[in-house]
Formats: C-alpha cells, structure tokens, sequence
C-alpha cells in the first residue's frame, strides 16, 4: 500500500486589509509625522555629522515600527549599522537622507 503525496504548495490567500484599511493608513501618517517631530528635535544636537544623522534617522524608523526598542540587541545594533553602511555608501541614498534632514529643519 502506497501512501499518495498531495501537493501543500497552495498559495495563502492575498490579503488587502492593509491596503485597505484606513486606520492602517492613519497610524502610517502618524508614525510619519512622530518620526518628523522627533528628527527635528534632534538634529540640531547633531552638529551636521552625516553619520549620526543617517543613524539617527535608521533608528527612529525602526523603532516607531516596532522593530527595535530601548534595550538593543547585538544582532540588532548589527542591523543598525549595515543599514547606516548601505545608506552612506549610495551616494544617491546618503543624498536623499541628507536632504530629507536638511528640509525638516528649513521648514521648522
């Protein structure tokens, strides 16, 4: 007797509720604008460092989405770094950033 194998590569149904979901869309502009205030708020303790500025603003991101919090990892503290590598490294990212923190404190 011979055990048939069935296929388990059934893909998971898509899922819209992020898209759709307004409230979703309202906590993204939320954590925008928090990420906003609080950049504004630290940049001038920054002394135009380019670095500390792209690893500022890396941390904030990743702690207003929740993937880090106050007490980091080493594996995290890792992470932090090569995303600030990467970013220094592009001339055109390390732009953008750049501008991006330049802006916020023009309009502030």
């Amino acid at each position: 007797m011979t055990k048939k194998k069935t296929r388990s590569h059934q893909k998971a149904p898509l899922s819209l509720t992020g898209i759709l979901n307004p409230k979703s869309h309202n906590d993204q502009i939320e954590r925008q604008l928090e990420f906003q205030n609080l950049l504004k708020d630290v940049l001038p303790q920054l002394n135009n460092n380019v670095e500390k500025i792209i690893m500022t603003q890396v941390m904030l991101t990743l702690k207003l989405e929740g993937i880090i919090d106050n007490n980091i990892t080493p594996e995290q503290s890792k992470m932090i770094q090569i995303i600030k590598e990467s970013i220094l490294n592009s001339p055109e990212k390390k732009q953008q950033a750049l501008q991006f923190s330049q802006n916020l404190l023009e309009t502030g």
